[in-house]
């Protein structure tokens, strides 16, 4: 897998996710919507699009993309949040401290 800057597909260099420096677990995320395949040009579209429906999200309060790591389907991870963060999400300090996103 190629690890890609969070610069290198628009999002901002560094996320305000707060830190969390150890989790009991990790948490795999699924999109929780259909998929469909697309060309990997296309990939950074789609994850700023993610980004976006979780900043536009005013139930959850996320305050980032809600994941620390993503992986598209040609094997390139966007680090999205950042490894040890709260994964984003508004209010879940909790959840997340116990399964981080990564």
């Amino acid at each position: 897998m190629q690890f890609v800057h969070r610069a290198d597909y628009g999002l901002p260099a560094t996320s305000p996710a707060a830190y969390i420096a150890n989790t009991e677990g990790t948490k795999v995320h699924y999109l929780g919507s259909p998929y469909s395949s697309r060309p990997h040009d296309r990939c950074d579209d789609y994850v700023r699009e993610i980004r976006a429906s979780h900043l536009a999200n005013e139930e959850e309060n996320y305050v980032d993309i809600a994941y620390s790591l993503l992986v598209c389907e040609h094997g390139r991870g966007p680090a999205a949040g950042r490894a040890g963060s709260s994964g984003a999400g508004g209010g879940r300090a909790v959840v997340d401290r116990a399964h981080s996103d990564r």
